[in-house]
């Protein structure tokens, strides 16, 4: 475990009662399987290993100091005992202090978005019940779903948050350079919802990144690699994951991007369940029969989008491969291909 006491809690999220920890205790190891997914099992053990340590120290307390070793009088060294390795960096416990941070911050909010349909109702002999007292009166649903929703985008954030973290500090954990999970964060073109609101605005949403991350492996494939060749985009992916890129590199990788977040925005708004509009993203729901029915307006609306992502993705595609049919040569790298990728497949349109 690696949140302890209710105090822990209320560092990371407003909460109303103190006997919140009991309750939600349970959901805090479930909620922890979600960190393991995106980071590994190795970065969690050692952030759980920290905090279990005594030279853990909780960055939010106001008298906050890492932990450092004390001064003391060296020991007599037997004359056979081995001076120690001069290159060996010693341990930096306030970064493993911040580790645990950014990791609970995480934990916490994907723990209560679990608890939270089950927070105000209790099982019994006699059924479910719905918990009330004089003072607090249980939300309406739809304040409950929005409250609901926020916890994720946020517990979502905190990961996008954690990722940076470990790799901004990737020379100080040897748990995350290199590891499996390491490598499938710097797997794409697009590795994460905000990267991908650079050149696509989706409010750095890392649960629509997750819907979408599909439709990027696919456009990298049928697009992206016909332009710039298979092995070249791979050898692009090798140098990313190993934090190797150079100008070039990076230059090549910014024409790519552009285009990759249209092709996917393209495909997206006809594949997933939901409708993209200028300025915001809304969730397709289930409806009674007589609200099923689109209006003439928003028809128009989605297929005037989906039109204009089409256009911005055929103009960005011929702009990266103008921009490869003008490099002379890539020194030490494979050939680059002008072929033609696979056009872009005109989606159907909404019907009213």
């Amino acid at each position: 475990m690696i949140i302890k006491t209710t105090e822990e809690l209320q560092q990371h999220i407003r909460m109303i009662t103190n006997g919140d920890f009991d309750n939600v205790k349970p959901s805090l190891k479930r909620a922890a399987r979600y960190i393991i997914r995106v980071v590994g099992k190795e970065v969690w053990e050692a952030a759980e290993t920290h905090y279990n340590s005594e030279y853990y120290n909780n960055v939010n307390d106001p008298d906050y100091e890492p932990w450092t070793p004390e001064e003391e009088d060296p020991p007599e060294t037997p004359p056979e005992t081995p001076d120690p390795d001069p290159e060996e960096e010693p341990i930096d416990y306030s970064l493993l202090d911040q580790l645990v941070n950014y990791i609970q911050d995480a934990l916490v909010h994907y723990a209560y978005w679990l608890w939270s349909p089950q927070g105000n109702v209790i099982f019994s002999d006699t059924g479910y019940q719905e918990a009330k007292n004089d003072n607090l009166q249980p939300a309406p649903a739809w304040k409950i779903e929005k409250a609901e929703q926020s916890l994720l985008d946020t517990a979502h954030e905190f990961v996008d948050d954690l990722i940076e973290f470990l790799d901004e500090h990737i020379e100080a954990f040897e748990f995350w350079a290199g590891s499996e999970h390491q490598a499938e964060t710097k797997s794409l073109f697009l590795n994460s919802a905000r990267e991908f609101s650079r050149y696509y605005n989706i409010n750095d949403s890392r649960r629509f990144y997750i819907e979408i991350r599909r439709f990027i492996i696919e456009a990298e494939k049928s697009h992206i690699a016909p332009i710039i060749s298979r092995e070249t985009l791979d050898l692009l992916k090798e140098k990313q994951k190993d934090g190797d890129l150079e100008n070039d590199d990076n230059a090549l990788i910014e024409e790519i991007r552009p285009a990759l977040a249209y092709l996917v925005m393209h495909h997206a708004i006809s594949l997933l369940p939901l409708e993209i509009f200028p300025g915001s993203i809304t969730e397709r729901v289930s409806a009674p029969a007589s609200n099923q029915k689109r209006t003439g307006a928003r028809t128009e609306l989605m297929n005037t989008l989906a039109a204009k992502l089409q256009t911005l993705a055929t103009d960005n595609l011929q702009r990266l491969r103008d921009y490869v049919a003008n490099l002379e040569t890539l020194e030490d790298e494979p050939q680059i291909s002008t072929a033609t990728p696979d056009p872009i497949i005109t989606r159907k349109t909404f019907g009213v």
